[in-house]
């Protein structure tokens, strides 16, 4: 088959099996990045009692989009080594804060200080 009936092949395939896709794709993404499998990612999961490993929250069931919502895979971006699953609020704050354990002291220090 031709590269551009390729490409359109795999395009039809997944506007007809979505969940699928996404599915591939997730296991995709999660090897590449993190060199996790979705067995280990579930593990991991399970190991935090289906929560964020900071806020204690749980993920949300569904987008807008109908996905479902899971938790980012939190990593030293020196290492590479993961650290735990985070939601999406505490991923961006802790990368906000560059991955910083003393900025996040002082960012604590303050709204201890400034918090009634």
């Amino acid at each position: 088959m031709c590269a551009p009936c390729m490409a359109e092949y795999r395009k039809s395939w997944r506007l007809k099996h979505p969940e699928k896709a996404a599915e591939a794709k997730r296991k995709h993404n999660l090897k590449k990045n993190y060199g996790l499998t979705i067995s280990e990612y579930d593990a991991l999961f399970a190991r935090q009692g289906y929560k964020c490993a900071i806020c204690d929250r749980k993920p949300e069931t569904r987008t807008r989009q109908g996905r479902k919502l899971r938790l980012a895979v939190d990593h030293c971006h020196e290492t590479g080594q993961i650290r735990g699953l985070l939601c999406a609020d505490c991923n961006r704050a802790i990368g906000q804060l560059g991955d910083s354990a003393e900025r996040i002291e002082k960012a604590l220090a303050y709204l201890s200080k400034t918090t009634t």
